[in-house]
């Protein structure tokens, strides 16, 4: 596990065990004992490749705002196809009224088809969460930093937004 990963889930771990008595506070979607389902789906370019994306996600939240899982996507409609499998964790400091930060990390493997090297990254992500009245409704935006292992050369670190819309039933 990089610094960075380990540093961001000390962090995680010290905020959940240091949230005063706001626990009076009622912590909604990010409660413990939570489980959380995503799907995903977009489009993506490794080097001169073109790809369309679905994804699904599981988590659950071990403590209030404290929440581990794990990502599948599968990139296809160029070659070689890639399917990435990315466990995390994530914090989400649900004290915060109405616009809710967040950070994370996780460890990236990368499937690579056709005969391609499988590769490996890891990385961090922070932003916001807003959740609308009830908890029926949220919306998620931040940045990731993530960083190739075993990379030679430039182009090992890639820094790119996220976006998330959530709904609750």
């Amino acid at each position: 596990m990089s610094g960075s990963v380990r540093a961001l889930a000390v962090i995680a771990l010290w905020a959940a065990g240091a949230a005063p008595a706001a626990a009076q506070q009622d912590p909604g979607p990010f409660a413990a004992g939570r489980f959380s389902l995503s799907l995903g789906g977009g489009s993506g370019g490794i080097g001169d490749a073109s790809y369309i994306v679905l994804g699904v996600g599981a988590g659950y939240y071990l403590v209030d705002g404290l929440e581990v899982g794990a990502d599948v996507d599968y990139w296809f409609g160029d070659d070689p196809n890639v399917i990435k499998l990315s466990p995390n964790v994530r914090y989400v400091f649900w004290q915060v009224p109405t616009i809710k930060p967040y950070l994370g990390g996780f460890y990236r493997h990368w499937f690579i088809t056709d005969g391609f090297d499988d590769l490996d990254s890891v990385g961090a992500r922070g932003g916001v969460i807003y959740v609308g009245r009830g908890g029926g409704f949220a919306l998620g935006l931040g940045a990731v930093y993530e960083v190739l292992l075993d990379c030679e050369g430039d182009d090992c670190t890639d820094i790119y937004p996220e976006l998330a819309l959530s709904l609750s039933f």
